[in-house]
């Protein structure tokens, strides 16, 4: 009997508690809204960047009873961690920071670097729109097809005298800038010639020792297709040899992104890959002989032409790619 009273004494201190703090959360202060904008294309190639844009950061602030909404807020956009940095400004002032380097966020006294709204008594507009300025400099390494988004630190009070949330709170996703990125590329080679050097003397036994590698340069900004073809099958010749006549042919391997082509297997080696990014990469192709010069007709040269085609993706491309090299 005595255990039973004590556990009901547990009880109903429990519930005093609960109905105890459940009116303190209405007091509590906050804004709500996303936005979503598109600024124009970009080229992240170019010399250029994309000139300054205007666009409407909009906002409405929360609270239940009129004199429980939000009054003031103080706010800055957040700067996601390994995301390329766009210049964001509000009347010429940056507001877009990691958390890293938050600027000081006061109701009283506004930080350098922030934005500042009273909502004012609850007769007044629950929504505000706020002019922003949005520049992509030139260089940015920005991914084709992918939408920048941005969270927002803010602390804010309420109407009602004393009500106030003085410990930052994050609005997920409160702007998303959309930006038509092209699907650039710009690719060269890396590396000295691919030249054997002499050959004459020469077995085809000494000649499975000699090799030479190279590599092809990509920056991209969005996934791209490398392939390499051989002019001759993957046989050099000289001017006026055939590549069809075994004394007038030298063969040679061809090895690229995992992929092999020789005289046997004269195929055009053709990789998907992802996104190079600006910064670059350097994807080898590596040849070795197949055969020596030695029981070869003598010629002052010979050789084979490859091409080498690397070719933009579109930005929206789905398929499977691989990470290059």
């Amino acid at each position: 009997m005595t255990s039973g009273v004590r556990h009901g004494l547990s009880l109903s201190v429990l519930s005093a508690c609960c109905l105890w703090a459940t009116p303190a959360a209405a007091q509590t202060c906050g804004i709500s809204g996303t936005t979503s904008t598109s600024i124009g294309a970009y080229n992240p190639l170019s010399a250029s960047g994309l000139a300054e844009v205007s666009v409407t950061l909009t906002l409405t602030r929360t609270g239940g009873t009129e004199s429980d909404k939000t009054r003031s807020v103080n706010f800055f956009l957040i700067m996601p961690a390994g995301q390329a940095a766009l210049d964001i400004r509000h009347r010429g002032q940056s507001v877009l920071h990691p958390l890293s380097q938050a600027p000081r966020l006061s109701l009283t006294s506004p930080g350098a670097g922030t934005i500042y709204h009273d909502f004012s008594g609850a007769g007044q507009a629950d929504t505000v729109s706020l002019p922003l300025t949005i520049r992509v400099p030139a260089g940015l390494d920005l991914v084709a097809g992918q939408p920048l988004i941005f969270d927002l630190s803010y602390i804010c009070d309420t109407i009602r005298s004393g009500a106030s949330v003085l410990v930052p709170m994050i609005l997920n996703q409160a702007l998303t800038v959309r930006i038509d990125v092209a699907s650039a590329l710009r690719a060269g080679w890396s590396g000295a010639a691919l030249n054997f050097g002499e050959i004459g003397d020469l077995d085809d036994k000494g000649a499975l020792q000699r090799s030479i590698e190279g590599a092809v340069r990509v920056a991209s900004s969005g996934p791209y297709s490398v392939s390499v073809s051989s002019a001759n099958g993957y046989r050099m010749t000289y001017p006026g040899g055939s590549p069809e006549t075994p004394s007038q042919r030298i063969g040679y391997a061809a090895y690229f992104l995992g992929r092999l082509a020789s005289p046997q297997f004269p195929r055009i080696m053709r990789v998907l890959c992802g996104r190079a990014g600006l910064a670059g990469k350097n994807l080898p192709l590596r040849v070795r002989l197949l055969e020596g010069g030695r029981d070869k007709a003598a010629a002052p040269e010979y050789k084979d032409t490859l091409t080498i085609t690397v070719t933009p993706l579109a930005a929206t491309y789905s398929g499977t790619v691989e990470d290059c090299p």
